[in-house]
């Protein structure tokens, strides 16, 4: 279960008709751009990210890098549900144990509340974007820029 998170970029008709003109020079800007985006997205998805052992903020973050394309995603096999959250659903008492007693709650008590109420959603990824956005529109003005005085 995958989940998708979109991050508007203002100013790519711009960066697409630049494109046309110099196939090489777009994409050596763009994909720094890209780059530049994808490492502000992890910093900020690390600070968003909920911790209760570190294992979803820690290593599990992976970046890969394609010409004109960047991905970011969480390992975490449990990922999709922290970030989505889940409808109720049956937990075996032995899952829920040990982070119930982490935080001072009755397992009991947690596994009732999942059967009956689910989990509530903690978007991370969503919130790193929204953390990033403004930053994100720098990068990619700052790529027009360089594009328009390399190619002219």
């Amino acid at each position: 279960m995958a989940f998708d998170v979109k991050v508007k970029i203002t100013g790519v008709d711009e960066i697409v008709s630049q494109f046309m003109k110099a196939p090489k020079i777009v994409a050596k800007h763009a994909n720094d751009a890209i780059k530049k985006t994808i490492f502000t997205l992890l910093a900020n998805a690390r600070v968003n990210t909920p911790v209760d052992r570190g294992f979803l903020r820690g290593a599990a973050m992976v970046t890969t890098f394609e010409e004109m394309k960047g991905v970011l995603k969480n390992q975490a096999p449990y990922a999709v549900y922290v970030h989505e959250g889940t409808g109720p659903h049956y937990v075996p008492y032995k899952a829920i144990e040990g982070w119930a007693n982490r935080h001072g709650l009755p397992p009991w008590a947690v596994k009732r509340s999942i059967m009956r109420k689910g989990t509530k959603a903690k978007p991370f990824f969503t919130d790193s974007v929204e953390a990033s956005q403004t930053e994100i529109e720098r990068f990619f003005v700052e790529c027009n820029k360089n594009i328009i005085n390399d190619i002219y």
